[in-house]
């Protein structure tokens, strides 16, 4: 990558490679669908682009239940999440990836090693909007969780901040467990950890 200071841009040396917004940018978008229909009167919805989802009020009286599929199968369900005004994004190396002599290569870059992402599969972040839970799967992707073997599976909490998302369910096959409720207060904390 070479960097112009004085005009301001940036390029890659490489023809062909590119920059864009898709790391954060659907976040972005959700949260602005939500506003035109909340513009528009509209008091109950999910807007979705792919992973990054919010919820706009609740179903009939209902939480939405929303599903995490599982990383392995997209016919199997990790775990369901009752969800009022909410955003979820999820994050993992099962949709734009490939394999090649063992090692699978995704699309999240672990930016300590440079290469894609490799200790967790999945990861979904619960927070107010779409825009914070978008970036912060990808960070999430990219943790690890200490004395963690390849073959554990986890859900975690993350720590509450003013910009932070509320919850995470990180997993490597998927732990079947629910999440806990995003509006109540979180500590750092494993909530399973089991052989697979």
């Amino acid at each position: 990558m070479l960097l112009d200071e004085q005009h301001h841009t940036v390029r890659f040396e490489h023809p062909g490679m590119r920059i864009d917004l898709g790391g954060i940018g659907k976040g972005y978008a959700v949260d602005h669908g939500v506003a035109i229909l909340k513009a528009r009167g509209i008091q109950h919805a999910v807007v979705s682009a792919g992973g990054d989802s919010r919820i706009l009020g609740d179903h009939m009286g209902r939480p939405w239940l929303v599903a995490i599929r599982h990383p392995d199968d997209p016919k199997k369900v990790v775990t369901r999440i009752p969800l009022s005004d909410s955003a979820m994004s999820t994050s993992g190396d099962y949709e734009r990836y490939f394999d090649e002599k063992g090692v699978r290569y995704h699309h999240i870059i672990d930016p300590r090693t440079g290469h894609s992402a490799s200790k967790v599969r999945s990861a979904t972040i619960l927070a107010p909007t779409a825009t914070q839970t978008d970036g912060m799967s990808k960070t999430a992707s990219c943790s690890v969780l200490k004395k963690r073997s390849r073959s554990s599976t986890a859900c975690l909490s993350t720590m509450r901040s003013s910009c932070a998302p509320t919850g995470a369910c990180c997993t490597r096959t998927g732990c079947g467990r629910r999440c806990r409720d995003p509006r109540a207060p979180l500590r750092p904390r494993l909530l399973r950890r089991a052989p697979v």
